[in-house]
């Protein structure tokens, strides 16, 4: 409307935010969305703040500043000369700053970005498709085959079928994977 004013963004750190606890290790159930990152342990969802205490970067001109409560935005981070683009949700009510936002998704083996990545049973770029095949026997999936040597596998371990893992294979190895997890908010605020 003509006479709405913008509020000003908390400049707090959210309880949800302070809640989060990285994990102290891999683990071996796709399900829970725990990631080794560039080094470093994830569960994905994560706050943007937990990369940035890592060593990632905001690129600010490829970033919103702020998110308004419960919305979502985009941020690009960069470590070692690679880039992720990720979307990320503001699980709070109030607008804040796109460092206490989630971020909900990663990956690698794509265009400018090449980060070290892993995931549950230890399966990485270079992995094979027989020891990802052994990985996912009882999790729900789906495959594609493109060619004789290129497949496409999408995992979905939760509830929702939009929380998932993508993994690309090309001549018998792991080229790309994809995480995506970004429960509703009555979910992840409980």
């Amino acid at each position: 409307p003509k006479d709405f004013v913008e509020g000003e963004a908390s400049t707090e750190v959210p309880e949800i935010v302070k809640k989060y606890k990285t994990p102290d290790k891999l683990g071996d159930n796709l399900s829970e969305f725990i990631v080794e990152y560039g080094g470093d342990l994830y569960q994905i969802p994560a706050p943007v703040s937990s990369f940035i205490s890592n060593g990632w970067e905001l690129d600010e001109t490829d970033t919103g500043i702020t998110v308004t409560g419960r919305g979502h935005g985009f941020v690009t981070l960069i470590k070692d000369d690679q880039r992720l683009e990720a979307k990320c949700i503001n699980y709070c009510e109030d607008a804040t700053s796109i460092e206490n936002c989630f971020v909900t998704n990663v990956e690698s083996g794509v265009y400018e970005n090449d980060t070290n990545i892993v995931i549950s049973q230890n399966l990485t770029i270079g992995s094979s498709v027989s020891d990802l095949e052994k990985a996912i026997v009882g999790v729900e999936h789906e495959k594609s085959t493109s060619s004789d040597t290129d497949k496409y596998y999408r995992i979905m371990p939760g509830e929702s079928i939009l929380d998932s893992y993508n993994i690309s294979v090309e001549e018998g190895t792991i080229d790309r994977i994809k995480i995506k997890n970004a429960p509703g908010y009555s979910k992840f605020t409980k």
